[in-house]
């Protein structure tokens, strides 16, 4: 299984991003918005993996 790291950057944005969308009413329920960002890391973590996969 490959490892993904985020940068502390941007794991700052990521979570600040938690924010964003819970205090803009983006989500009503804070972990909604947790969810959703985790989902987006998944997501970039799966997408990162793949591309690795096919340069090597």
């Amino acid at each position: 299984m490959e490892i993904v790291r985020f940068s502390p950057p941007v794991l700052l944005y990521l979570n600040e991003l938690v924010d964003v969308l819970f205090y803009e009413n983006y989500f009503i329920i804070r972990e909604s918005a947790i969810d959703y960002v985790i989902r987006l890391i998944d997501i970039a973590e799966s997408k990162i993996v793949k591309k690795q996969l096919q340069c090597s």
